[in-house]
């Protein structure tokens, strides 16, 4: 009822996004723009990420959350993108520092995969230590 009350204000609709979106806590507004959402703040507030582009927050509240969904999705999309493209440019105990908890996570997944793949590829091949080498990789 609140969150319906309070539609056009973003920033008290906002103090509920812990009920609405898993892992979400708060969104950061503009300075300037007030019902622009320029970010998000994890559950446990360690974690600041900021949207591809601002949120527009005004208007019927069930719309603009909408948006806040879009958003957030794509934002994520891109990070993974970027965050699996990035993967081979540093050691993995750097580069995952310079991505959000859940892009890191995904692509460090992926690349595990094409890895394994490509070890057990090379065992097929007749490389009988390709999933020694790899595990020393770990």
């Amino acid at each position: 009822l609140d969150i319906l009350s309070n539609g056009n204000q973003p920033e008290l609709v906002a103090k509920h996004l812990t009920k609405l979106y898993d892992s979400l806590a708060k969104l950061v507004f503009g300075k300037i723009m007030k019902k622009s959402a320029v970010g998000m703040i994890s559950k446990e507030n360690e974690e600041y990420v900021a949207f591809k582009s601002d949120c527009d927050c005004s208007g019927k509240v069930e719309i603009w959350l909408n948006r806040v969904t879009d958003s957030m999705r794509v934002t994520l999309h891109d990070l993974f993108e970027r965050s699996v493209s990035a993967y081979e440019e540093k050691p993995r105990d750097q580069w995952i520092f310079d991505w959000p908890a859940q892009p890191a996570l995904c692509a460090t997944q992926i690349w595990w995969t094409t890895e394994v793949n490509v070890a057990f590829a090379r065992l097929e091949e007749g490389y009988e230590n390709a999933l020694k080498d790899y595990q020393k990789k770990q």
